[in-house]
């Protein structure tokens, strides 16, 4: 027993320095990371950490009915900012649009973007934003809107349309083909055209299957409807 005290007692003055210095490093190491807070300053040590930017536009022609199917696009400061994950950049039926972008690092506001939108047989359009924090009680999120008004653009799609009317019209007057298939003809000729030239050239897109859907007036094919059966 007493040569086993003996030799714990001579290694403890070679623990007791690294004892001894443990307390001193924890104390140099809280103080350097004070002084790097304080020098870069905690606004801009978590600005642009997770910050988001929620757009709410709206787009529409000149007579105020809603265009659907119109990409959007936003930048800032000439950037263009990223969307969110698995987020739709397209206006629904009603030509309104609610998406959020990620916002860069440093990001400071107040500060203006700019909204742009566009869709083939339209001219494009823009508009400025100021980005204002949002309503919701959310850190890091922000909001844009936006009201974008485009107007019809001449493309080689038009003449291809009022060319496909007149055939259709032309068939019917000289009774070549029953009036209901050379309906249904003309229709098929514009889907063929917008998603076979169409997918080339943005110039000869004349309309998508869901607008041509949602194009067909009910109300008219019961009132028809009716009126036959009467």
């Amino acid at each position: 027993m007493g040569s086993e005290s003996q030799k714990i007692v001579g290694a403890m003055p070679l623990m007791m320095p690294w004892r001894r210095r443990w307390p001193t490093v924890r104390p140099a190491f809280f103080l350097v990371a004070l002084g790097w807070l304080l020098l870069v300053g905690p606004g801009q040590a978590g600005a642009g950490a997770g910050m988001r930017l929620e757009v709410v536009a709206a787009v529409q022609d000149v007579q105020g009915k809603g265009i659907p199917g119109a990409s959007i696009e936003v930048t800032l400061s000439g950037q263009r900012l990223a969307p969110a994950p698995q987020e739709t950049l397209l206006t629904d039926s009603r030509g309104r649009f609610r998406g959020t972008f990620m916002l860069p690092p440093g990001f400071m506001p107040p500060i203006q973007v700019e909204i742009r939108a566009a869709k083939p047989s339209w001219q494009g359009a823009a508009v400025a934003s100021s980005v204002i924090p949002a309503a919701a009680p959310e850190e890091g999120l922000y909001q844009a809107m936006g009201r974008l008004t485009l107007k019809r653009q001449v493309t080689p799609a038009l003449w291809l349309a009022t060319g496909i009317l007149l055939g259709v019209y032309l068939l019917i007057i000289l009774e070549w083909l029953h009036r209901t298939l050379a309906a249904l003809l003309g229709a098929a000729l514009m889907l063929f055209v917008s998603y076979t030239l169409g997918q080339f050239s943005g110039n000869f897109f004349l309309i998508s299957f869901p607008e041509a859907m949602a194009a067909i007036d009910m109300n008219v094919i019961l009132l028809l409807l009716g009126m036959m059966l009467m």
